[in-house]
């Protein structure tokens, strides 16, 4: 993922509200959301060039995403950053101790930011510049490519549109279901900010520009696709609307586990 935010409120029924954009080169193999035949209780996106996944979810309520942290050109790294999701949800550790496992060999990544959790907790990692740790309390928190909360255009207005659509849907009362597909297409701005609020990051000013939308539309290279994930009650769901160069629809997908709510 590239951009994520979510509300975080692990003592109320619905105890995860988050909503992401991937993006990544249209080149890149991808599969759609689906369980691993690998791992049929896992259910995510998989990256088919180096294995890995951005986003998903598994039984016992487990969830984890990953972004990269931008700073001038792609690294290279002994270990693909998407293979953190799928060891974490593929795996039976608790969020603390596959966290505290992790950190002692995070270097061996490219850089990112991750969280994983479950019904009970929610963890955060990076490994750039530093290594940070922390459990993370009930918030409201985003995520693009830096560090949590950074106070990036993007960022700080999908904090602004998840706190409305959270005021609307009170009245509105839609279905779990309706409200995951409609969280997965919430981070739809298109347009890039201007040049006097854009990060620094490294990357040629051209780049710089296209990458601050949010719906990021650039020369082969976009968002593909939009997610969500919602925890309600003892249920999690996982929705993804993936997106073709011309950022139209080409697959929509929702799971929800244990069952499908009403």
């Amino acid at each position: 993922m590239c951009l994520i935010v979510f509300q975080w409120q692990p003592q109320q029924p619905q105890w995860l509200t988050l909503a992401a954009n991937r993006d990544e080169f249209f080149q890149r193999p991808t599969a759609v959301l689906q369980p691993w035949d690998s791992h049929p209780h896992m259910i995510a996106g998989r990256d088919l060039e180096a294995g890995g996944s951005w986003m998903g979810m598994a039984a016992g309520l487990r969830f984890a995403a990953v972004t990269n942290i931008r700073r001038g050109q792609p690294e290279t790294a002994p270990r693909s950053r998407g293979k953190l999701v799928a060891a974490f949800l593929q795996g039976q550790d608790s969020p603390a101790t596959y966290i505290g496992q992790l950190q002692q060999r995070a270097h061996e990544y490219g850089r990112f930011n991750l969280i994983c959790g479950d019904r009970q907790q929610l963890w955060y990692l990076r490994n750039f510049p530093d290594i940070r740790v922390e459990q993370l309390p009930a918030g409201l928190y985003s995520l693009s490519n830096a560090e949590l909360n950074s106070p990036w255009p993007k960022a700080e207005l999908a904090r602004q549109q998840l706190q409305t659509w959270l005021q609307e849907n009170r009245t509105n009362k839609l279905s779990p279901a309706e409200s995951g597909w409609q969280l997965a297409q919430l981070l739809d701005h298109q347009q890039p900010w201007p040049d006097d609020q854009l990060p620094d990051t490294g990357v040629p000013l051209e780049w710089e520009r296209w990458l601050s939308a949010q719906f990021i539309r650039a020369p082969g290279y976009g968002t593909r696709s939009g997610s969500s994930l919602l925890g309600i009650h003892q249920q999690l769901g996982i929705t993804e609307l993936a997106f073709d160069e011309q950022a139209d629809i080409h697959s929509r997908q929702q799971y929800w586990q244990p069952s499908t709510p009403g």
